[in-house]
């Protein structure tokens, strides 16, 4: 059962414990070798949209939410082998989300969240050498939630500097951010994606042929020494391997691949001088994945969603922090996702999961050990199986999409059913 501990308790079971779905997306279908998560509804900047080879759709993106090529983009020939998508111009689009989390448990209480976005930016190439090319992007992007006196607009800028060289993309300032990492939701929460729409920092990509390398800092709060607001940061790593490629010219080709997944996050700066608590946490994963790839080269019938995918992840989390914040030091999770494609605009992702004192500062809420906005409520064990069943649209024109959910979750261990919903409409050009 769900416990409220008092503060003393958490310090001492701490230090026992110690020896224990950014960037302008403009479509919202997942990519083949995407993880199974929330990974497909986003707004904007649009990061390293991989472009296709017409003579091999296999060679499709990479990206979880990208659109297709298009005779208005600029396709950029990447020295590292792959091709990248850059959308010089101007460029708008807006969405509306509304997920609806019914979770009414204390250690996982749910929300709604309810709004609009809009953003417009331009983005042109400034230098250009050979291959080699610096790309500018200026614009904003504006959010309003809906609900009572708290509903307000708040403005992003967009301003991003994209380097791409031999070595690889380099992006400084308004950088992909949460679904454009593809990590499992149990270690970042993508409904971020809508409460942080921009992140801020900056980000190295690679692809190579079996290789894809993404390493990115997020300065997700600046030091406020007026209202004594601490700084935080986080850091992550994505590697992605491929083990094996069917070459076969068949309509749904095997392949495998193995990943790991590395986040860390600091809080910290004024907390010397004004005794606030430091933290620093990590959280690390590694698993394989065997999935089906469309090879049919008809790119108008292109889907880069897999009809089949299984994934299985194993995750660690280690509290570094100088003195206790949560309940648990360390902790461990396991997790199988299993998705299957049912029709062109239908798709269901089956997951089980159980974590040992398992909790991070940005993962999802219901895969988490305790209620990180309130430590006093915690559990040890989490067990979980849930069915996620999405169905994509398209309306009036391949620009706008629609998109709805149906998820229920079960937890094995208190018996409780809990669902979300959502539902998100979305222009983009």
């Amino acid at each position: 059962m769900y416990k409220l501990g008092s503060l003393n308790e958490i310090a001492v079971d701490s230090a026992v414990g110690m020896t224990q779905i950014d960037s302008v997306a403009t479509s919202i279908e997942p990519a083949a070798d995407s993880p199974v998560s929330d990974t497909t509804i986003y707004p904007p900047l649009s990061a390293i949209t991989e472009a296709p080879n017409e003579t091999d759709s296999s060679e499709m993106s990479q990206n979880p939410i990208e659109q297709p090529v298009e005779s208005s983009s600029e396709i950029t020939p990447s020295l590292s082998g792959t091709y990248a998508n850059y959308m010089t111009g101007t460029h708008w689009g807006m969405l509306h989300y509304n997920k609806d989390n019914e979770y009414l448990q204390r250690i996982n209480p749910g929300e709604t969240l309810f709004g609009n976005m809009a953003w417009a930016f331009i983005t042109r190439s400034v230098a250009k050498e050979g291959q080699e090319q610096v790309l500018l992007t200026l614009g904003g992007l504006a959010k309003v939630d809906f609900g009572g006196y708290e509903t307000k607009l708040r403005f992003n800028p967009l301003i991003q500097l994209i380097l791409h060289a031999k070595q690889g993309i380099l992006t400084v300032g308004s950088i992909p951010s949460h679904t454009q990492h593809l990590l499992p939701e149990p270690m970042i929460n993508y409904d971020l994606t809508f409460k942080k729409p921009v992140e801020y920092g900056f980000q190295f990509y690679k692809n190579t042929k079996h290789l894809i390398l993404e390493s990115w800092l997020d300065w997700r709060q600046a030091i406020d020494t007026q209202t004594f607001r601490q700084e935080i940061i986080s850091f992550g790593t994505r590697v992605e391997y491929l083990l094996f490629k069917d070459q076969a010219k068949k309509f749904h080709a095997i392949n495998a691949k193995a990943s790991g997944y590395l986040l860390l996050l600091h809080k910290g700066g004024e907390g010397f001088r004004y005794q606030l608590p430091l933290a620093n946490r990590s959280t690390y994963a590694g698993g394989f994945t065997v999935f089906s790839q469309n090879r049919n080269t008809n790119l108008e019938n292109y889907s880069s969603t897999p009809k089949f995918r299984l994934e299985c992840l194993a995750f660690y989390q280690k509290d570094f922090s100088p003195r206790a914040l949560q309940p648990y030091k360390e902790g461990t999770a396991f997790m199988i996702n299993m998705g299957i494609k049912l029709t062109k605009t239908q798709q269901i992702v089956f997951t089980a999961y159980q974590a040992n004192k398992f909790t991070t500062p940005l993962g999802a809420s219901f895969y988490q050990c305790v209620n990180e906005n309130n430590i006093l409520y915690f559990n040890p064990v989490r067990k979980i199986v849930s069915a996620r069943y999405i169905q994509q649209i398209h309306m009036i024109s391949q620009n706008f999409q629609i998109e709805s959910r149906l998820e229920p979750i079960f937890d094995l261990d208190q018996k409780h059913l809990l669902y979300s919903l959502g539902l998100y409409l979305k222009y983009s050009i």
